[in-house]
């Protein structure tokens, strides 16, 4: 005999519970909305299911259960229950479900989201009748899974249809795979926290694989363009159908779990290629150091030292002057002078000029023009806004 207990929550605080039973073995459970409003009594047509908590107590008899049609619900056997389901269905759950130390031996999840934590289960099927829905159905609105697994045990997850989101935290799969004949988009990966993968076959395209922490023994991307591609503190032993494209991302920076994995391959091809190019990453990401260290060298020195930061602004308008007299002695228009005559005093102002923008005070003198001219007197400004702080912060550290 088959115990099932349903706890209702309808409206904002409405909350009923109620229970039945099936006596027969092999029999199919079939829980939806419709259901869930014949067995409550009272009920109004207005009043609104928010969520169904399903709970399951069984002798030993095959289950067969289907759920669809909800807000929210979650599932978990009885305490003092070891309910086994041969055959799960979840579908059209219009926000998220979650499924909780439950044993299924066949789980087909479509158009649904949500979580499943600390179960084993045998075969998943993701999306399978997607087609067939459609084409039955053609306003039917399909939307890409986002599924979770937390802490569970799983043999099989077979991908047939729109994926957006897959995560494994903490938890064992022998095979993830995309189905024959059936190409995912646009879907994410995401494995981490002492997960454990033995083959994870994908097909299509990925938005990012991400893999932290955990083990893939074998991954197979060989038809498929993964735009971000990451596996940080992880151990995989082989990688089939790499392409070093798959390396130009920004999160990238650990290599070796990669090399070491093409390392296994058959074909050494990829591997030099993914060798060279991480070389050439390394190259310039040290390139990029050096001149920023080098700049941070010449501008603070080590430590704070204010008159290296005070020369340094000092050839910053030195610098400007120079620009400020060439434009206007060449007469390109960028500047407007005002009540100068001659070359002496042109000089003179100019240089007053480069100070007082480097102070971020400005002289009508000498008033830019065009857009070039307003371009080169904002960029003192910032330059001038930032030395000056920085004098005024290291003067405070050293003397203070």
């Amino acid at each position: 005999m088959t115990t099932i207990s349903l706890r209702v929550a309808i409206n904002e605080d409405i909350k009923a519970n109620f229970k039945y039973e099936y006596n027969e073995a092999n029999s199919l459970i079939f829980i939806d909305e419709k259901l869930v409003r014949d067995k409550i009594p009272n009920i109004r047509d207005s009043d609104i299911i928010k969520s169904v908590s399903i709970s399951i107590n069984n002798d030993n008899e095959v289950i067969t259960l289907v759920v669809c049609d909800l807000n929210h619900f979650g599932l978990n056997p009885f305490s003092n229950s070891n309910a086994e389901i041969s055959y799960l269905k979840i579908y059209d759950i219009k926000k998220t479900f979650t499924v909780f130390r439950t044993k299924v031996k066949n789980l087909d999840i479509e158009n649904s989201n949500g979580t499943i934590q600390e179960s084993e289960i045998s075969r998943i099927r993701i999306n399978i009748e997607e087609i067939g829905r459609k084409a039955n159905q053609p306003n039917l609105q399909y939307e890409r899974c986002n599924l979770t697994f937390r802490n569970s045990e799983l043999k099989s997850i077979s991908i047939y249809g729109k994926l957006d989101k897959l995560e494994l935290d903490n938890t064992i799969a022998r095979q993830i795979k995309s189905s024959s004949g059936h190409s995912i988009t646009d879907a994410k990966f995401l494995i981490h926290n002492d997960s454990s993968i033995d083959t994870l076959n994908v097909n299509g395209t990925l938005d990012y694989l991400k893999c932290f922490n955990s083990v893939l023994r074998n991954l197979q991307i060989s038809d498929s363009k993964i735009n971000e591609f990451n596996i940080s503190n992880s151990s995989v032993n082989s990688i089939l159908g790499f392409k070093t494209e798959n390396l130009a991302n920004k999160e990238l920076t650990d290599f070796t779990p990669i090399l070491n994995a093409l390392r296994n391959n058959s074909d050494s091809t990829e591997y030099f290629n993914a060798l060279e190019f991480s070389y050439n990453f390394r190259i310039s990401k040290l390139k990029k150091q050096v001149f920023s260290n080098f700049f941070l060298r010449f501008v603070l020195g080590y430590g704070f030292r204010p008159f290296r930061i005070f020369f340094s602004n000092i050839i910053i308008m030195l610098l400007f002057w120079i620009i400020y007299l060439f434009l206007i002695l060449t007469e390109l228009d960028h500047f407007q002078i005002n009540c100068i005559t001659g070359i002496y005093e042109i000089v003179s102002q100019t240089g007053f000029l480069s100070i007082t923008i480097d102070m971020s005070l400005g002289f009508n003198s000498v008033v830019p023009e065009t857009t070039v001219g307003r371009i080169i007197v904002s960029i003192q400004t910032i330059l001038g806004v930032i030395f000056n702080n920085l004098l005024v912060t290291s003067i405070y550290r050293r003397y203070f």
